[in-house]
């Protein structure tokens, strides 16, 4: 939007914040029950994947489908939504060929966290 109005604004992009074992910061964080805490390094673990595997060429619905494997392999998490879009403006893209945004919305219990990744 800013680039669209053309506002003489500067939005600077900066990595998420992590938790050391790679849960992006939130305050929901604080409402997960222990096993869910437990639980959330799979969202990691499914992003550095779906990085690796946009590196090595893999295309949107094998990417999406080790997304729902490795996140669904976890009793305590359960897909909502994956989405990969363009890093740049966030529209839909086929094929993979310029960066993109790997935005995951995961559940576990009742509280909702969203995680992303950009790739190169």
């Amino acid at each position: 939007m800013v680039a669209d109005l053309r506002v003489p604004v500067r939005i600077p992009a900066v990595p998420t914040v992590r938790e050391p074992d790679r849960l992006a910061m939130s305050s929901r964080n604080r409402r997960l029950a222990s096993a869910d805490r437990a639980a959330t390094p799979v969202l990691g673990r499914a992003l550095d994947r779906a990085g690796q595997m946009i590196a090595q060429g893999a295309g949107l619905s094998a990417v999406r489908a080790e997304l729902r494997r490795i996140i669904g392999a976890e009793p305590w998490a359960h897909v909502q939504s994956i989405d990969i879009r363009d890093a740049a403006d966030l529209s839909r893209i086929a094929p993979i060929q310029r960066p993109v945004v790997i935005l995951l919305v995961v559940p576990f219990g009742d509280v909702l966290l969203i995680d992303q990744r950009v790739t190169p």
